[in-house]
């Protein structure tokens, strides 16, 4: 099955079609009459009609006059009705007019909002330095580090820890065994550890930006980015919970709106936790200038139910089970979204410039004439002329304190898109003859329906193999950070070499051509995603079946079962300090 055939089916699919917000129309009904884009360009209506003034010439003065107050109020009244249009376009989720998006709310957009991880580790280090220091009168919280000193000086993990800061989850060992039942009617509640029934807590919390413009496909990769850490270990079973964290962004007015795309959010995380067999049980719901959305998802599994990612070996194949490039596949679509916004308002961009322009013009043609007229059209013509409504200096004087009253009343949505279609041109310069819009479109459907797509099924078959050594989810770190992090927990001194790179069609292009790459360093591995694939390390199951043969068996099964989704072999475990690299020749397979 093709790609454009998958996406084909996640749009038929989806509970909530994105170019048809009723849920959100409800509040808002369309505005009656042309949109803004029709509305007549200034500039050259007013060169028209300064045509026509100046061959008037001086004899009309008082014509001029007149022309100048019924122009300044015509031009006003343009001014207001357009920023009314404005308000009313920013409220109705419409391409014909200003289209809602949700990613003008927040200047970052999704695992994008992640610490960088060399910054990360620095404040760890700086953490744990003052977690041992007595002098800082601080306390340690109790069982998150033990008292022992590690080979660096830090602090090892309290008893009971088995993953804590700095990968994918947290796993502890829980202090109260499971009930056993011995004999009929009998069972053994003692309380103590016995390793034959131990029971791991696996928790892990997430959260971020708006990445895509859709409310509810946003609530459902919010969910599925929670709870790939989860599957990251491997877990064959739902999660048992979910919390949800949720912050409304103040700055969508008015507040039904806020409440509607809130609520559309809401509606997506919770659907995408019943797709993977858990539910919502609880969390914070809060306003915040950004938007922002995320969850806590916890489990209890026995030993045998999670894999731990520590047992890589030299000679495991390493798989990938979804496409690099989501997040300069959302950013080049939310540029193209920017420009049109821009352009929907680009009389208002260039209101302050235009004002200038026209009082200049009746300056020359107001002001001069009118000392001029004077001597010629005698007293009864001039005795007011300081007074008179129709003086150009101060007819003009109150024009512009009115229209920048009128601008500072537009709806912070408005002034964001101004500004932020202003930076989009200028990005966007350097890919517009790389990729047509759409190719850009199709890039973002890719990465949409790979983002909201959980990880569950690829976690299950990697488990049920057997022989996955150890497995990370790729996000905010990239494939070379997180592979990286991976390699610093292995047992067996190894290093993971990336030969192939999957990537979405057209992104590899667009980021060499951004800045040469140093805007998302996508060729380096270190471009943010946001619920991305996993990462595996397969060994062999027995002497038939290499570590090659499992993987490419896995990737088999994966497509039949997971709608026909594809993954990779990208590499290899080898011989090394445990550490991760992308090999110089490394090939950029376009998906």
């Amino acid at each position: 099955m093709s790609l454009d055939s998958l996406l084909e089916q996640t749009a038929r699919a989806s509970k909530f079609d994105p170019c048809n917000y009723e849920a959100l129309r409800e509040h808002f009904p369309p505005p009656s009459g042309e949109g803004p884009k029709l509305l007549p360009h200034l500039e050259r209506h007013s060169e028209q009609a300064f045509g026509k003034l100046a061959e008037a010439g001086l004899p009309k003065l008082r014509r001029v006059d007149d022309y100048v107050r019924c122009l300044a109020e015509e031009w006003f009244e343009r001014v207001t009705s357009y920023a009314a249009r404005l308000k009313a376009a920013d409220q109705v989720l419409d391409w014909h007019t200003l289209r809602f998006r949700l990613t003008r709310y927040t200047a970052l957009k999704g695992c994008g909002c992640k610490v960088p991880q060399s910054e990360l580790l620095e404040w760890l280090g700086a953490t744990r330095t003052i977690m041992r220091s007595p002098s800082k009168g601080l306390a340690r919280p109790s069982g998150f580090m033990s008292d022992k000193p590690d080979d660096e000086g830090g602090l090892l993990p309290a008893p009971g820890v088995e993953l804590g800061v700095g990968m994918d989850a947290s796993v502890v060992r829980l202090p109260y065994r499971a009930t056993v039942e011995k004999n009929a009617g009998e069972r053994d509640e003692d309380g103590s550890l016995d390793s034959r029934s131990d029971l791991y807590l696996i928790s892990t919390t997430d959260f971020f930006f708006p990445l895509v413009e859709d409310p509810y496909l946003m609530g459902r990769i919010a969910a599925a980015n929670v709870l790939s850490d989860a599957y990251a270990l491997g877990i064959r079973t739902p999660p048992s919970t979910m919390l949800m964290l949720l912050c409304a962004s103040r700055d969508i007015e008015p507040a039904s709106l806020r409440a509607a795309v809130a609520q559309t959010m809401m509606a997506g995380f919770m659907d995408a936790c019943h797709d993977a067999g858990t539910q919502v049980t609880g969390g914070q719901t809060t306003l915040n200038p950004w938007p922002l959305i995320g969850g806590v998802a916890e489990t209890v599994v026995p030993r045998e139910g999670f894999i731990m990612p520590d047992g890589a070996q030299a000679g495991d194949t390493i798989v990938l089970t979804k496409p690099l490039g989501t997040q300069l596949a959302v950013n080049l679509y939310q540029w193209l979204g920017q420009i049109e916004d821009a352009h929907y308002i680009g009389l208002l961009e260039s209101l302050e410039s235009e004002r200038h322009t026209e009082q200049e013009r009746h300056r020359l043609l107001g002001e001069t004439p009118l000392e001029q007229g004077r001597a010629s059209l005698g007293k009864n013509a001039s005795s007011d002329a300081d007074h008179n409504p129709a003086n150009p200096d101060r007819l003009w004087r109150s024009l512009r304190a009115a229209t920048s009253s009128v601008l500072e009343q537009l709806p912070v949505s408005v002034r964001l898109a101004l500004a932020q279609g202003r930076q989009a041109r200028l990005n966007y310069a350097m890919v517009e003859d790389l990729l047509s819009p759409e190719e850009v479109c199709r890039a973002y459907d890719l990465a949409s329906a790979s983002m909201a797509r959980l990880n569950a099924k690829a976690a299950r078959l990697a488990h049920e193999s057997g022989a996955a050594h150890a497995v990370t989810d790729i996000t905010g770190f990239g494939i070379l950070g997180h592979a990286r992090n991976l390699a610093r927990n292995q047992k067996a001194p190894v290093d993971f070499e990336i030969h192939v790179m999957p990537v979405i069609h057209g992104m590899m292009r667009a980021n060499q051509a951004l800045h040469d790459g140093k805007m998302f360093r996508l060729h380096e591995g270190l471009s943010a995603e946001t619920s991305g694939g996993l990462f595996i390390c397969f060994g062999g199951a027995c002497a038939a079946q290499d570590s090659e043969f499992v993987a490419r068996q896995f990737c088999e099964r994966l497509a039949a079962e997971d709608g026909g989704w594809p993954a990779w072999i990208i590499g290899k475990v080898v011989p090394g300090n445990r550490d991760a690299r992308i090999v110089d020749n490394v090939q950029i397979l376009e998906i």
